[in-house]
């Protein structure tokens, strides 16, 4: 690779810069290029000199063209803004909807612009990202293949240790937990994470308050954000002061060391609190073994294209200092790149929900659509009304005016009507960014992405280019009447039949046919997983966390005080909730009964026996678990449809013998016969279909996680959940009530269903109008330019219907060769995408029929007060001097 900076910025820089400062602007930048090439590498000094060189990118860099020049000295810039703005004046109408049009595009497409920005730029924002990677783990984990975020906690050791590129670990292990100051105010913290001393080392959070080095080498050290510094001690430095955090185990007391910034947005890290990796040894004293828990474990390599020779090693290095039994699983070490983890990775137990590449430039290709439909606009009614303003062309083209100074003034009218529309589009943002556009991202994209130098860059960048791509076109055809043609009135030849912008129309309808069918698409679908009968009852259920051993070990306490409860129908245990496919432990099943089955490792879910009550799940065969019958609690099991489907026993599998290893700290093999059958419910996602699902009597103090709670049907939710509080508070005053209430935790599963639904509406909704304000505009012009022949139809006896279908015939033609464009690719599009659900619509016909009838209703309700007016003229106000 070439050791100087890339040429084509450097040219760009010597095409605009003002030669007075052009010298010592590029010296100062091939500084900065050497000293970058030297701290870091030659790859990030060309890739960040092109940023360095559009910081430059100012007004007051400019160097004077010769256009500028000849504008400025003889007064044309002046002159032609004057001439603008009488035009704006005088075409009001069109001006407006001109404006608005490029209003709503720009602001749609600078807000997915920013999007797809803060998407694309996750854990960039630390130095040396390039040579940091996350190390993750495929393996068999309970029986389930497993790509897991997570790695075993000794393995940062044996790594350390042996690898010989001198690569650096560093490991996080979130522990959520409580934390309070004083005995009176306790929080759950969910970002609560012990890290190695180094982690500050690979990644350099801003420091506020104290010192970050060797603020995690004692034990019960912490870093807190400043968020929760905040929150916990208001405006006090609390660095010094103790916290105290509290789990199953235990209170313990930490001291603050430091406080750094809240992380920003744009990283995949979930963290409030970070303390000393060696405090485990006191809350966690069992922690260092290879199976739980699992910690992040991330490297930073001394040159990022070793990834995969330390993969390589890494992998060795595992294979020969491992855990016999962990080695088992066949664990297979991945590196990823942390950059990539926020677009690319899906692995089980994610820091945050990631997103994928797909899916923004999805949505960056949705704001280019509708800017385009809104340049379309432009283009479209400023073309058209330059019928309008050929006399005035004609007429400077007789006193003299050069092509040239033609070019210069709609060149400027363009620039002014763009420049207003961007500046209108700005404030628009800033003043909705909060109540609206940020909800309508979920928070996705910080507010200081708004006013960074990305965002800079697309207004400035944005109105040039659009000044010239939206003015091009209106400009040449304007410039080109002769004026003799304009005298005579002579214009059919300029004029032509409007084909140009039949084929823009044909654009604008076959994008907003696309936009409708997608969101249709997107709607039905999400609503289809929301509504779909999942084989249990979802509403009026929650799910109460047993929290501690002291809630575990008397659950039935608790039980029996909840089941007291006028509004509580049914209370049961489980090891957790359903519908989400977590907690579902793979365990080892043998078939006695079935000899030519092979072993496997089927899902399980451990429960009480008043669980199938509970949730209404429904047997097809048998009998529920019965606790008169003392066996049921080791010796049966209950079977869903999948697993009886499995074995080939439909209709015989009550009563054959399975046998099941359940891991209670060591092996527990259980040898008993299948009581009943269960219909087949989606205790997973709707991603996965129906897999083979053990039910299973088990209240040991591992498995009693959650007091599953029917509701009676009520609107006082508020009431009963007060209740509920009540009677857990007096059971166990030291912990807070936490409630899982398991429709809301089935809608949180399709979150990012929910919000590209919710951006899509709203967009189509945008585009939607700005199709309608074109089609408005040029229904206003055709009822200019068509007012005489309406006139001479009416006076020979034309009807109002003959009159309308004229006038809107052309509009038929145009969405049917926009259906004939769009349909196969949402035909395409919806099948691809359904393909990632189990569980789909189908998207048919009607859907189509449906998006064609909007889209008409689009057209003619946009056209239908210009169509109105139509009918109503007096053909004698336009006849009168023929």
């Amino acid at each position: 690779m070439k050791k100087h900076p890339p040429r084509w910025p450097s040219n760009f820089l010597r095409w605009f810069c003002n030669p007075d400062f052009l010298e010592e602007i590029e010296g100062d930048l091939h500084e900065i290029f050497h000293e970058k090439r030297t701290a870091k590498n030659l790859e990030f000094a060309r890739r960040t000199f092109i940023l360095d060189v559009l910081k430059f990118f100012r007004w007051s860099n400019f160097k004077k063209f010769r256009i500028m020049k000849h504008s400025i000295n003889n007064g044309l810039w002046k002159h032609n803004v004057k001439i603008t703005f009488r035009v704006f004046k005088k075409n009001a109408l069109f001006t407006g909807i001109n404006i608005s049009g490029l209003v709503l595009g720009i602001c749609a497409f600078t807000v997915l612009f920013l999007y797809y920005i803060q998407e694309t730029s996750y854990d960039k924002i630390f130095p040396e990202h390039e040579r940091i990677f996350r190390v993750g783990v495929d393996l068999v984990d309970d029986g389930q293949f497993t790509e897991s975020a997570k790695a075993a906690i000794p393995l940062r050791g044996i790594l350390t240790e042996s690898i010989s590129q001198g690569a650096e670990f560093t490991r996080m292990l979130p522990w959520p937990g409580y934390v309070q100051r004083d005995v009176k105010n306790k929080f759950k913290e969910t970002q609560f994470v012990f890290a190695d001393q180094n982690v500050f080392e690979l990644f350099p959070f801003e420091t506020l308050n104290g010192s970050v080095i060797n603020a995690l080498e004692a034990p019960m050290q912490i870093v807190i954000t400043k968020k929760k510094a905040i929150h916990y001690f208001g405006d006090k430095n609390p660095v010094g002061e103790t916290l105290i955090f509290e789990d199953e185990r235990g209170k313990f007391e930490f001291s603050i060391a430091a406080v750094i910034e809240n992380l920003p947005e744009n990283t995949h890290f979930n963290i409030d609190f970070i303390a000393s990796f060696s405090s485990l040894t006191q809350v966690v004293p069992w922690h260092n073994n290879w199976f739980y828990p699992s910690a992040y474990l991330y490297a930073k390599l001394n040159k990022s294209d070793q990834v995969k020779e330390a993969q390589k090693t890494a992998q060795e290095i595992l294979l020969q200092n491992g855990h016999e039994r962990y080695l088992e699983g066949n664990p297979k070490l991945v590196f990823q790149s942390i950059k990539d983890i926020h677009l690319t990775s899906d692995r089980q137990g994610e820091w945050k929900s990631n997103n994928t590449q797909i899916n923004i430039e999805f949505f960056l290709a949705l704001g280019a659509f509708i800017l385009l439909i809104a340049v379309i606009n432009y283009v479209n009614l400023t073309t058209a009304n330059s019928q309008q303003r050929s006399r005035e062309i004609g007429i400077k083209k007789a006193m003299g005016s050069e092509k040239s100074q033609l070019i210069k003034q709609f060149f400027v009218e363009s620039l002014v009507t763009i420049s207003i529309a961007i500046v209108l589009s700005v404030i628009l943002i800033a003043v909705l960014w909060k109540p609206l556009i940020s909800q309508l991202l979920d928070g996705m994209v910080a507010y200081t992405i708004l006013v960074s130098y990305q965002a800079f860059l697309v207004v400035v960048v944005g109105t040039f280019a659009l000044s010239a791509v939206a003015g091009t076109y209106p400009t040449l055809a304007t410039i080109r009447f002769n004026p003799i043609d304009v005298m005579k009135n002579n214009l059919s030849k300029y004029l032509s039949n409007g084909n140009q912008r039949k084929i823009l129309v044909t654009i604008q309808f076959s994008i907003s046919m696309c936009l409708i069918l997608f969101t249709i698409l997107l709607i039905k679908q999400y609503n289809y997983l929301q509504n779909k009968n999942v084989g249990f009852t979802k509403d009026y259920q929650v799910a109460l966390k047993l929290l501690d051993t002291h809630d575990k070990t008397n659950y039935k306490t608790l039980k029996e005080e909840l089941g007291k409860l006028p509004f509580i129908e049914k209370v049961a245990v489980s090891n957790t909730v359903i519908g989400m496919g977590e907690g579902f432990y793979g365990f080892p099943v043998s078939f006695p009964d079935h000899p030519d089955k092979i072993d496997s490792e089927w899902y399980t879910l451990g429960v009480d026996e008043d669980y199938l009550d509970t949730y209404d799940i429904k047997l097809v065969d048998g009998r529920n678990f019965d606790q008169s019958i003392t066996t049921d609690e080791r010796l049966a099991f209950i079977i869903n449809e999948a697993a009886a489907n499995f074995l080939n026993w439909d209709g015989e599998a009550v009563g054959k013998n399975l046998e099941l290893t359940v891991y209670t700290g060591n092996a527990d093999t259980r040898k008993g016969k299948i009581i009943g059958v269960v219909e087949d419910f989606n205790f997973q996602s709707l991603y996965e279909t129906v897999k083979p699902l053990v039910i299973y009597v088990n209240k040991h103090l591992y498995y009693t996680d959650f007091l599953n709670i029917k509701l009676k049907a009520d609107n006082s939710i508020l009431t009963q959940v007060k209740s509920i509080e009540k009677v857990y508070t007096e059971f166990n005053p030291n912990k807070p009530l936490e409630l899982v209430f398991i429709n809301d935790e089935i809608k949180r599963t399709y979150q990012r269903e929910l919000a590209s639904s919710k951006i899509m509406t709203t967009f189509t909704i945008l585009s939607i109008l700005i199709a309608a304000l074109g089609v408005f505009g040029l229904a206003t012009y055709t009822h200019r330019r068509r007012a005489k022949e309406i006139g001479v139809r009416k006076v020979m006896g034309a009807s109002p219907k003959h009159i309308a279908t004229v006038l809107t015939k052309e509009y038929f033609y145009i969405i049917l060769v926009s259906c004939i464009i769009s349909w196969p690719l949402v035909y395409i599009f919806s099948n691809r995408w359904l393909a990632n659900f189990a569980y789909s619509i189908s998207f048919g016909p009607f859907n189509y029929i449906l998006g064609l009838v909007l889209v008409i209703v689009i057209a003619l309700g946009s056209s239908l007060y210009q169509i109105l007016k139509s009918l109503k003229v007096n053909p004698v106000e336009h006849l009168r001097d023929e």
